[in-house]
C-alpha cells in the first residue's frame, strides 16, 4: 500500500524560508532532504485542519490530508493551505509566511490573467474562497506605500473591495463549472447507490464546495448572495 504524506505528520524540524522553495520545485525523491521537507510541510499545515478547517469544512478530511496529492492536483490550493497555516504564527509575519505570500501570488496571477480550462476547477474555487475569508496581507505592497505592519493588516483584512472582487470571480467560475447542477446530480447518484453504484468522489467534492459556498460563515465580510455581488457596483472608497 502506497504511503500517503498527510498534513498531520509531525516533524521536529522547523521550516525555513528557503526550504519552502520545494513547494514549487520538489527535490528528487533520492534527495536526503526530501523526506524532511515533506514532513516539515506536513507539520506546518496541520494547524490548518486543526484550527481553521472546522469553521469552513470545504475540504475532504481524507483525500485533502494527502499533502503531495493536493500539490499535484492544485498547487494553488496547496500553497493557500500552507500560507493560512502560517497566518497565526508567532512572531508574525515570519519570513516563511512572507515567502509563501510571494509563491502564492506567482501561482495565482497567471490563473487570473491567463486562465486555462484545466485550472478552473472546484479546487480553484476552494482556494479563492479561503483567500476571500482570511485575506492574506500583502505586506510588500503595503510597506512600499509607507504603511507599517499593523496598518497593512488593517487595510488588508477590513477590505470590502477585496471581498467584492473575489466574490465576483467565485460567482462567475461557479457558473462556468455549472456548480448549481451538483445537488441534482448528487440526488440521482445517491438514488443509484441503493443498487450498489458508489457515489463518485468527484461529486462529493463538488457537493462539499456547493455547501461551503452557500453556508453563512462569520468570517465573511458580506452576507450578500454571489449573484448579487456579481451584478453590484464596487464599494465606495469613503
Amino acid at each position: 500500500m502506497a504511503h500517503q504524506t498527510s498534513y498531520g505528520e509531525a516533524s521536529s524540524h522547523r521550516s525555513s524560508a528557503s526550504s519552502c522553495s520545494t513547494c514549487a520545485s520538489p527535490p528528487s525523491p533520492s534527495s536526503g532532504s526530501h523526506t524532511r521537507t515533506v514532513l516539515t510541510l506536513g507539520r506546518l499545515a496541520r494547524s490548518f485542519f486543526a484550527s481553521l478547517h472546522p469553521w469552513i469544512m470545504m475540504l475532504s478530511l481524507d483525500d485533502d490530508r494527502d499533502a503531495m496529492a493536493v500539490r499535484d492536483k492544485s498547487p494553488l490550493l496547496f500553497h493557500t493551505i500552507l500560507l493560512l497555516s502560517t497566518a497565526y504564527s508567532t512572531p508574525f509575519p515570519s519570513q516563511l509566511h512572507l515567502t509563501l505570500v510571494t509563491f502564492l501570488n506567482n501561482i495565482l496571477a497567471p490563473q487570473l490573467l491567463n486562465p486555462q480550462p484545466h485550472e478552473l476547477t472546484t479546487d480553484f474555487l476552494r482556494a479563492l474562497d479561503l483567500l476571500n475569508i482570511y485575506k492574506p496581507v500583502q505586506f510588500g505592497a503595503r510597506r512600499a506605500e509607507g504603511h507599517d505592519d499593523t496598518e497593512a493588516m488593517r487595510v488588508s483584512k477590513v477590505n470590502g473591495l477585496a471581498s467584492w472582487m473575489l466574490q465576483g470571480i467565485l460567482a462567475r467560475t461557479a457558473e462556468r463549472l455549472e456548480l448549481k447542477e451538483t445537488v441534482s446530480k448528487f440526488a440521482r447518484a445517491y438514488s443509484a447507490s441503493a443498487s450498489g453504484a458508489p457515489v463518485p468522489k468527484e461529486l462529493l467534492r463538488d457537493l462539499r464546495c456547493v455547501f461551503s459556498r452557500l453556508a453563512p460563515r462569520l468570517p465573511r465580510s458580506t452576507s450578500r448572495p454571489d449573484s448579487t455581488l456579481a451584478r453590484s457596483s464596487p464599494p465606495s472608497r469613503h
